[in-house]
């Protein structure tokens, strides 16, 4: 009966790490491509005739697989330099997209957090790129997972203040305390579960 009992809490765990990435990922991925790519695609590409569905589809396809990797890794804890190094290059394309390849803004100040903060829970859409801006800079916590907390909030608040800066300045958005603060919990938290699940390096 134990030996039973062991053999289903494997199989449970199993399932786990199997069903769980992937439905982070559909998450994750679906978000993505509603709230950035279903607006980049139609200014690339327009929306006339059976390209922009089909380059549409295939993105969200693209993120959710992009999406599943990535917490695949994260709950095995194991993966090779090269396909490390593919899935961050592939991040870092992502995140500069998200970032920077928008339409002209003008450019102001929001200086009260608050006042963006009761935009995004009244406002479902706002509410979820939200949410997106913290997990947009989650990954950014792998590299400062050895540091000490102030360490790494001196590095989340540059980097925020950087891209901040670099929206207001080229009118690709608003200057936001409060994404300031979303994408310090976004490195902080990425550093905490770096540190909480250490990635090994598999040796070729």
């Amino acid at each position: 009966m134990k030996d039973i009992e062991d053999s289903m809490e494997v199989i449970d765990l199993k399932c786990i790490k199997i069903i769980l990435p992937v439905i982070l990922g559909i998450a994750a991925g679906y978000e993505l491509t509603s709230q950035f790519f279903s607006e980049l695609i139609p200014v690339l590409i327009g929306t006339q005739g059976f390209i922009y569905p089909l380059v549409l589809y295939s993105t969200l396809t693209f993120t959710i697989l992009f999406f599943t990797i990535i917490f695949q890794v994260i709950i095995a804890k194991k993966i090779s330099k090269p396909f490390f190094c593919c899935l961050m290059l592939t991040y870092f394309i992502i995140w500069f997209a998200a970032l920077f390849y928008r339409c002209y803004y003008e450019s102001y100040f929001i200086v009260n957090p608050l006042i963006s903060f009761l935009d995004s829970v009244s406002n479902w859409e706002i509410f979820m790129q939200s949410i997106l801006n913290v997990f947009l800079f989650f990954p950014l916590g792998y590299f400062v997972r050895g540091k000490n907390i102030l360490t790494t909030i001196i590095f989340s608040v540059v980097i925020s203040l950087m891209v901040e800066a670099a929206q207001y300045i080229f009118k690709l958005g608003f200057f936001d305390t409060f994404d300031c603060l979303l994408y310090t919990a976004g490195i902080c938290l990425g550093r905490l579960v770096f540190r909480k699940i250490p990635l090994i390096f598999n040796k070729l």
